[in-house]
């Protein structure tokens, strides 16, 4: 949390609070208690990738002011170089482009000043009333060897800074810069998510993405992709959003030539390449793929199982003369009561025989 104290600050001035790491200081506008409270004042300069791009040439302001006057974009460079440009209002919206080729590359200070309830800028007859005489006043400025703060400090003084004045003001800073192509990530489209470069496998679909600084209209990032035996491409993003992330894909055939391939993305001004390793398509198969493959009994594992199922049965087999056949011979246990009269028989006849034999001696 942070808590700011602010004494002796009088209503109308405009205090920056510089905050670490942040690049620009953020204007806090103290608005006086007599001024209508329905006035109200916003801009904001169109950048990309946190740029605006000098190739592009201008810069474009938008806003809304409660006001039925003119307001005035002020761009300081960082020699002190100015353009001041008075915009008109109309149902509180203001749009315009502004040009910048006479403007140094680097920080910018822009400010958007607009008047009160008044409808004059600064104190009522005292300095530049209108917007026009407001930015021919400003315009001056460069002429007298003033620093960028200087310069602004001046247009404050003039303005929301002056007594009674009760002019609103704000910052729309950027920063001025050579057209910046990059190119950021080559990845599978099945992975949007990846970063990086990542190996892309024949048959799939390549995911190229970049940044730049440039405004897209007017602007097209062209892609082609260089292999070792043919080219993809090429396919142009012509659109992105203020971040200037820009995106394209590429369909690398299924019968792609395997090895390294290099990425070139051109805007026309600048260009940026990048090396990708193409790869065989995907060994491992789809869930499909390993259903049908189960199925089919093609499966290494489904070979290896069924090897060694006839050396168990082999195994099992070989020790036929074990007890477990002895039981169907059935007729063992039936010989095994058969000698049970055979002993009678025996003893009858041995009997038989001692009677014969007694009766030849008594003889």
């Amino acid at each position: 949390m942070v808590t700011l104290l602010l004494v002796g600050v009088v209503a109308g001035s405009t205090v920056s609070l510089a905050v670490a790491g942040a690049p620009f200081t953020t204007p806090i506008l103290l608005v006086s208690a007599q001024e209508d409270e329905s006035t109200s004042l916003s801009a904001t300069a169109e950048t990309y990738d946190g740029q605006v791009a000098a190739e592009d040439g201008d810069v474009t302001v938008t806003g809304s002011a409660s006001t039925d006057g003119d307001v005035v974009v002020v761009f300081v460079g960082s020699r002190g170089t100015i353009v001041a440009s008075t915009l008109p209002v109309t149902d509180d919206r203001f749009f315009t482009s502004i040009d910048l080729d006479e403007m140094e590359n680097g920080f910018v200070d822009g400010i958007v000043v607009s008047p009160g309830a008044d409808e004059t800028f600064g104190t009522p007859g005292d300095g530049p009333d209108s917007g026009s005489d407001l930015a021919e006043y400003v315009n001056t400025l460069s002429g007298r060897d003033l620093t960028q703060d200087q310069i602004r400090e001046v247009l404050l003084e003039v303005t929301v800074d002056g007594d009674a004045s009760d002019d609103l003001a704000t910052d729309v800073p950027f920063v001025l810069a050579q057209g910046n192509l990059r190119l950021t990530d080559v990845v599978p489209n099945g992975n949007r998510q990846a970063s990086g470069v990542r190996p892309i496998a024949a048959g799939e679909t390549m995911l190229v993405r970049g940044l730049t600084n440039r405004q897209p209209s007017g602007v097209l990032v062209e892609v082609t992709v260089e292999g070792p035996n043919e080219t993809l491409g090429p396919v142009a993003a012509e659109d992105w959003e203020t971040d200037g992330v820009w995106t394209v894909t590429l369909d690398v055939p299924s019968d792609a030539t395997p090895g390294t391939y290099t990425v070139i993305a051109d805007d026309g001004e600048q260009s940026a390449d990048v090396d990708v390793e193409v790869v065989a398509q995907r060994a491992e198969p789809t869930a499909s793929e390993t259903t049908g493959t189960a199925e089919d009994g093609e499966s290494p594992t489904a070979t290896a199982t069924a090897t060694p199922t006839p050396a168990s049965t082999q195994s099992t087999t070989d020790p036929t003369p074990e007890p477990t056949p002895e039981p169907s011979l059935e007729p063992t246990t039936t010989e095994t009561q058969s000698p049970g009269f055979g002993p009678l028989v025996g003893l009858a006849g041995l009997f038989g025989l001692l009677v014969l034999a007694r009766v030849v001696r008594w003889q």
